[in-house]
């Protein structure tokens, strides 16, 4: 029960603390996903956009809990630029670059798309997409090719279109609606400290 101890209390050591409370993912999405992880049992995870480290680490205590080995990738164009904090990018931090590298993430430094285009056909179990919130919806149809069969795919913000931002994130939404691919769309909220209308979708990959 070590593990899933360490989830608790790292989600009650970050609670309603920046930059978590506000560009993170909920804390009940982020239940959700350690839930589906620690059910899913999957080999294969890619991390698109790592950020603060709350799906990361989530990540990384669900891993260790299975007990399985688990190849875990993470992409963020951040990575290997040593300016990104000077630029105004203040996350990921570099403590936590170090800490990713010491539990053996395999840490790609690229941008979204042209890692999923180039990426093999039916390569990961588990795909969570939190990076490029511009254009991420042009390669929808990549995202779900390089996902095995009845793999989970979980995206991030995909109804800030309500607000005017982000709107090719939408585009996860219409991908699976037309294609009848199984999902459900997260988006409600019961306490003041969630954000859920930004939308956390699932979507169960039937090819």
């Amino acid at each position: 029960m070590k593990y899933l101890k360490n989830q608790i209390n790292f989600l009650e050591s970050i609670h309603n603390k920046e930059p978590y409370s506000s560009a993170g993912v909920d804390i009940n999405h982020i239940i959700l996903l350690f839930g589906i992880i620690l059910s899913q049992k999957p080999i294969n995870i890619l991390e698109l956009g790592i950020g603060s480290g709350l799906v990361s680490q989530t990540i990384l205590n669900a891993i260790k809990y299975n007990g399985i080995k688990c190849k875990y990738d993470a992409l963020d164009f951040c990575i290997s630029d040593i300016n990104w904090q000077n630029g105004g990018w203040e996350y990921p931090t570099i403590d936590l670059i170090d800490n990713l590298k010491k539990e053996n993430v395999n840490l790609i430094s690229e941008e979204e798309g042209v890692f999923v285009k180039q990426c093999e056909s039916n390569k990961y179990d588990l795909i969570i997409s939190d990076a490029d919130h511009y254009n991420a919806g042009e390669w929808v149809d990549d995202i779900i090719r390089i996902c095995k069969p009845n793999g989970i795919i979980f995206c991030h913000d995909v109804l800030f279109f309500r607000k005017g931002s982000f709107q090719s994130l939408k585009k996860y939404i219409d991908y699976v609606e037309n294609n009848s691919i199984p999902h459900y769309l997260f988006e409600k909220s019961s306490r003041h400290d969630e954000k859920c209308e930004r939308g956390w979708l699932m979507i169960i990959n039937k090819k």
